[in-house]
């Protein structure tokens, strides 16, 4: 069972705290196993922080820093791709890249050269101030909306009977869910409600036609 819980642009941290205290609720639910967000938030990260009059006296955009940057992290692949064919026509992808061992500090980073239109390098640490942060992994969207997915697995009990529970609390918890904010119940519990809303639309449809006959 996955639920959905959209919000809407701008109260990304509101929407995450109510869809953390909608899993709370739900871990209480008998049957309900690892509760767990499909995203992955409040993870360690390095911000670079660009001093934009530096930068522009070396005659460099963002786009110039993030572009030597990356290339020193992820390799020249994800900005710059470049291929060798051999003599059979068989194609390589050719990168550039600084062994991740040799960055391993925050000094190390610092110290990443960024090319300039002058042709004298700058060093990294001259032209933008690195900041540890905490941010989020992966990011998720409905409709543009942002989105955080509290998903469950069942165990030593039906799907039927988890999932009214979950309907039970979600109905209690969506009048109480900051302005804006949504619960979509997607997963297995959607297509098992759509197969029984299926059925019993043709269970009355066919008793009709009966009864005409």
């Amino acid at each position: 069972i996955d639920l959905q819980v959209v919000g809407p642009i701008g109260s990304e941290e509101t929407t995450q705290a109510f869809a953390e205290q909608l899993a709370s609720r739900v871990r209480h639910v008998h049957g309900a196993v690892d509760v767990h967000f499909a995203q992955e938030t409040r993870v360690p990260q390095l911000e670079l922080d660009i001093n934009r009059t530096m930068a522009e006296q070396a005659g460099l955009g963002m786009k110039d820093i993030a572009n030597d940057v990356l290339i020193s992290l992820s390799s020249s692949s994800q900005v710059s791709p470049s291929f060798w064919i051999d003599p059979r026509g068989v194609q390589y992808l050719v990168v550039v890249q600084t062994p991740q061992y040799e960055i391993n500090s925050i000094d190390a980073l610092g110290a990443t050269p960024v090319s300039t239109a002058s042709g004298t390098p700058q060093l990294l640490e001259n032209l933008a101030q690195v900041k540890r942060i905490q941010g989020d992994a992966n990011i998720t969207h409905y409709n543009v909306a942002r989105t955080y997915d509290v998903q469950l697995n069942i165990d030593d009990t039906d799907l039927g009977s988890v999932s009214d529970a979950i309907d039970d609390i979600v109905k209690e918890r969506q009048p109480k869910a900051p302005k804006g904010v949504r619960i979509r119940i997607k997963g297995q519990a959607e297509s098992m409600n759509s197969s029984f809303g299926g059925l019993r639309t043709g269970l009355v449809v066919a008793i009709l036609l009966v009864y005409l006959i």
